[in-house]
């Protein structure tokens, strides 16, 4: 099993990654010199696909990280509905789908970044525990050639129906149709 301070290191590297990601972007972005505007679609209505990492945490001592794949629809510019299966540990042990979760999203549909909010909830299969977990992302388009790749990073809290509290980060690659 790996030690607390291994998870932190995790952690810290999984958060350190999606930050330089976001910073690298922006930095493209800022930085091109001919003005090119970003315009992944702003939040288009439709179908959307997420994949990315995520960390659960009670204390920052211990945390527990994992992965997830997930499937959106846009409703209007401002609402979108979304479900997402996912599995803890960067492994392979146990079930391959270890969580079920669905969310409601309220967004800003802005031209470079979509800040968003989130209230959702999820069901872990092998411990049988209902979780919610609201909160709150960011969606960074691109490049104009690839207006529906995204790059997102999220956090929130994390509490199951048994009053265990917790934090939640995430981030990963979306996909919009």
């Amino acid at each position: 099993l790996p030690t607390p301070s291994g998870m932190m290191k995790t952690a810290a590297i999984l958060l350190l990654g999606v930050l330089a990601a976001l910073h690298a972007a922006l930095g493209a972005a800022t930085n091109a010199p001919s003005p090119v505007k970003l315009t992944a679609p702003p939040t288009s209505i439709g179908l959307y696909l997420d994949t990315g990492l995520a960390l659960r945490t009670a204390d920052f001592d211990a945390t527990e990280d994992g992965y997830f794949l997930g499937v959106g629809y846009q409703i209007t510019r401002h609402w979108g509905v979304e479900v997402r299966a996912s599995h803890d540990g960067l492994d392979v042990d146990g079930k391959a789908v270890q969580g079920l979760g669905g969310r409601l999203v309220a967004r800003m549909p802005f031209d470079y970044l979509s800040p968003y909010t989130f209230l959702g909830a999820r069901f872990d299969l092998e411990p049988d525990v209902w979780r919610l977990q609201p909160g709150a992302g960011i969606e960074l388009g691109l490049t104009k050639k690839l207006q529906g790749l995204r790059l997102f990073a999220e956090g929130g809290m994390d509490t199951d129906l048994k009053g265990a509290n917790g934090y939640l980060f995430g981030g990963g690659v979306r996909l919009r149709f």
